[in-house]
């Protein structure tokens, strides 16, 4: 299934709410059971949606405030790479966080099937 700008902004939008919100209850309409996490998590292999529910509780769990917002999208075939803005708030002094992240998803079946990431700054 082709990752159209449509499906991609929705995806993305998504994983941007969850980790923002922490409210991760759609990561099994995100994510499909199949999914795995290149990056991990602290050497971890990150798999299905229960994977990705983790990596929502660890980023919370480091914030008191977390904001999350996506730009630069584009989709290829199967699909989706966007550059990620996160701007928080940490739990350890309050010292406020900004970094930027590139990641590539892909997409089949209308869902997030596979992921790809890192920190750019």
């Amino acid at each position: 299934m082709a990752a159209t700008p449509e499906l991609a902004e929705r995806v993305l939008r998504q994983i941007c709410d969850m980790f923002s919100t922490g409210d991760a209850s759609a990561a099994d309409r995100v994510f499909a059971p199949e999914y795995v996490d290149h990056q991990g998590l602290r050497g971890e292999k990150i798999r299905g949606p229960a994977g990705f529910r983790r990596v929502v509780e660890a980023a919370r769990s480091a914030y008191a405030a977390l904001d999350v917002r996506f730009a630069d999208m584009q989709t290829e075939g199967d699909r989706i790479t966007a550059r990620f803005h996160w701007l928080g708030t940490a739990k350890d002094g309050g010292r406020a966080t900004e970094r930027e992240t590139a990641e590539v998803l892909r997409i089949a079946g209308g869902r997030v099937v596979e992921h790809w990431g890192t920190r750019v700054s």
